[in-house]
């Protein structure tokens, strides 16, 4: 679960199967079919380069994983929800950047499994490289 800044406000934001079915309900498009449309457009946005970008997808998909992240709470229509701002800013891209990644992180995460995927776990006397000795 993340927490981004839209607009002033703080909201709650979490890739999980309800975010999938709000989305579908409330736009008539599946969310993972729609997150095609960031494949190769990360490292643009990262760069703050937002020409061509598509709003109104990465403001559905708020919505949906807004709702997703407290189900007792029920959202207004979009429309509504989003009058419901004064203001939403994209100068600073790393709102629509944590939007990208909680999708990814929830939705296309490798599988786990008791042993690991197969791997054993480094165990915890055992000590890791650090980060600076990459690359000496």
């Amino acid at each position: 679960m993340r927490t981004i800044e839209l607009g002033g406000k703080k909201l709650g934001l979490r890739a999980r199967p309800s975010a999938l079915r709000v989305y579908q309900q409330a736009f008539g498009k599946d969310l993972i079919a729609e997150m095609q449309y960031f494949q190769g457009i990360g490292l643009e946005l990262a760069q703050g380069n937002i020409s061509g970008f598509n709003s109104m997808l990465i403001l559905q998909i708020v919505y949906a994983l807004h709702q997703a992240s407290d189900t007792k709470k029920i959202l207004p229509h979009f429309d509504e929800w989003l009058d419901s701002f004064e203001y939403i800013s994209f100068a600073d891209p790393s709102w629509i950047m944590d939007v990208i990644e909680e999708v990814t992180d929830g939705f296309f995460r490798a599988p786990r499994t008791a042993q690991g995927a197969g791997k054993e776990a480094p165990k915890e006397t055992e000590q890791r490289p650090s980060l600076d000795a990459v690359g000496e």
